[in-house]
């Protein structure tokens, strides 16, 4: 049992660790932060509940940072995908272990039921209804809002291409729930109306950035899958960024499709947030609000 004093001083810190999961949940691995919460959750209350086994309290470690550092000019560092990955996953062990131990010094009888949607597959939907589509997938391309444009994934060979930035998602694998994605599509001359998924990238990573010097000229990250998440290497995340230079045949349609870009993940945010809610301090047993019981 803990007094009052330690008690807000806890709930205190595990609503600080809140704000920053929120923030993940919007940044480039946002369409993954449920997942890496269930995976730190499965893990700390399997520890909990076995005999002579305590948790692992060193992720409770504060003076490790897990914000994203802030420029001079008040804009948030860039990172990869890697330091994207362990950061988000970094805050969500630590908010499930505050959490936990909340959990364990509040309740006479600790739940350790997951606070989220149990299992690694947590789809993400929005408020629309997504096609699920994979790599060289026939898809219809006039209700989309494909947007033509030029890319080259090899020097010199251009390839006409369409950009399509809502209402598809990628299929579930390894376990893994969809997520939705950002596709170039080309177009099939002998079925009017249908194209071809030549290259689709996670909504979540796709930073749009247009060119400074040629307007026409949109660049966009292209990020791991979702499912990359499960793999871990020494207890790192190590993977590689990509990256699309599309050529417009104007400036409007550029920024037309970086906006459509930034309204999706704005509503991806909205969605990933709603999942995490349950997490959310006023939630916690005995906080203004809160909800179960108080031991």
């Amino acid at each position: 049992r803990v007094g009052q004093a330690e008690r807000e001083l806890l709930e205190a810190l595990y609503s600080d660790m809140w704000g920053l999961v929120k923030e993940e949940a919007c940044g480039p691995w946002g369409d993954g932060v449920p997942l890496l919460v269930n995976r730190a959750w499965a893990q700390f209350s399997m520890a909990a509940r076995t005999p002579r086994k305590l948790p692992d309290l060193d992720l409770l470690n504060l003076a490790t940072p897990v914000s994203t550092p802030v420029l001079s000019n008040g804009q948030t560092q860039k990172r990869t995908s890697s330091a994207a990955a362990q950061q988000a996953q970094n805050a969500a062990q630590r908010l499930v272990a505050l959490l936990g131990v909340h959990r364990l010094l509040t309740q006479a009888s600790p739940s350790f039921e997951t606070p989220l949607t149990s299992g690694d597959s947590v789809a993400i939907t929005g408020t629309e209804e997504l096609e699920d589509v994979s790599d060289g997938m026939k898809i219809a391309t006039e209700a989309v809002g494909a947007i033509p444009c030029r890319v080259a994934f090899s020097q010199g060979v251009e390839r006409n291409v369409l950009f399509v930035a809502k209402g598809h998602r990628s299929k579930a694998a390894a376990g893994v729930g969809q997520s939705p994605s950002v596709l170039l599509v080309e177009p099939l001359p002998e079925e009017p109306g249908m194209g071809k998924v030549i290259a689709m990238t996670p909504l979540a990573g796709a930073e749009p950035a247009l060119d400074p010097t040629n307007s026409h000229w949109l660049h966009l990250r292209v990020r791991p899958p979702l499912s990359a998440l499960k793999q871990v290497h020494g207890g790192k995340f190590r993977h590689r960024d990509g990256r699309w230079t599309l050529a417009f045949f104007n400036g409007k349609e550029a920024a037309q499709a970086r906006a459509e870009v930034l309204r999706g993940r704005e509503a991806l945010c909205e969605t990933c947030g709603a999942l995490l809610s349950p997490l959310d301090p006023r939630e916690l047993p005995g906080a203004a609000g809160g909800s179960g019981e108080e031991g």
